[in-house]
């Protein structure tokens, strides 16, 4: 299920972790990739746990919670087919900084790390992409900070990201 063709496609332009890659090093990868088949309400993640896996989302909408200093839990991002989590974990190998929960019946790929030794051009490819993605959520972050620290709505912020401004009033309603 892993090999094959129509996946390799989807995966090579739907999934930002695999730009760049040719179909051969997608091949690579799904060799060692896991499926997880998860039912609604299933904790994929759990902040705190340890954890050297990151993973795709195939199927199935997830909620990444994070735990607030005073105990309640608030839902930070809501993830979709094609996005990615983990990666700190995974990158780093320290405990997870959020919980990752399916709304929905879902269908993910996990990846371990150190699986990947025994493919190292690919792995360089992989590490590169998630080192890009977590950048680009780096700067989201900054942008939500700023916008927080200023108590700010304006949709016409300079240098802040539509998706920030969008996460932003997100947040605020919730």
């Amino acid at each position: 299920m892993l090999n094959n063709d129509a996946l390799i496609q989807r995966l090579l332009s739907e999934v930002q972790a695999f730009a760049g890659f040719t179909p051969d090093n997608a091949k690579d990868l799904l060799a060692h990739a896991t499926r997880v088949d998860v039912l609604p309400g299933t904790p994929v993640v759990t902040e705190q746990d340890s954890g050297r896996e990151f993973y795709i989302v195939m199927a199935g909408e997830f909620s990444v919670v994070k735990k607030l200093p005073s105990g309640k839990a608030k839902v930070i991002a809501q993830l979709h087919p094609g996005d990615t989590f983990g990666e700190m974990s995974f990158l780093d190998g320290r405990p997870r900084a959020a919980s990752v929960i399916a709304e929905s019946k879902g269908l993910l790929l996990m990846f371990e790390r150190n699986s990947l030794i025994y493919i190292p051009e690919t792995a360089a490819k992989i590490y590169f992409n998630l080192a890009s993605q977590m950048a680009s959520r780096i700067r989201t972050t900054n942008s939500l900070v700023s916008l927080a620290l200023e108590g700010s709505n304006k949709p016409d912020q300079t240098g802040v990201p539509p998706d920030a401004l969008k996460t932003h009033r997100n947040l605020k309603n919730k």
